[in-house]
């Protein structure tokens, strides 16, 4: 037999779903695979391609480890999906710039 073991995957955008059952079974690891596939927020890949550049432009521009930490752990929270889903693109983008300008102000804004 075979050591080698392939996940059931499926690329949903830039987000990869991979199930593996340790070898049991294939025919299981496939349908968890799908029941996940199934329950991903179609939002998910739309938010994570618009916060790419942003992400990059944080590793280029936010030269203070804690800063650029803190604006990459808020670029796909809560307030981000939630902005995406009920006001669209343009207001996601709106909301990081914001957060942008924050995080290279010498003093950040405080936030609500």
């Amino acid at each position: 037999g075979s050591d080698i073991v392939i996940p059931a995957h499926h690329r949903h955008g830039p987000i990869t779903l991979a199930v593996h059952t340790d070898g049991i079974s294939a025919a299981a690891a496939g349908t968890i695979r799908r029941q996940l596939s199934a329950s991903l927020d179609p939002l998910w890949p739309r938010l994570l391609d618009l916060a790419a550049p942003y992400r990059d432009r944080a590793r280029r521009e936010l030269t203070d480890s804690t800063r650029r930490r803190d604006f990459l752990l808020k670029l796909t929270d809560d307030e981000a999906f939630s902005t995406l889903a009920q006001q669209g693109s343009d207001a996601v983008i709106r909301l990081w710039e914001d957060r942008f300008v924050d995080a290279l102000s010498p003093t950040p804004r405080n936030e609500p």
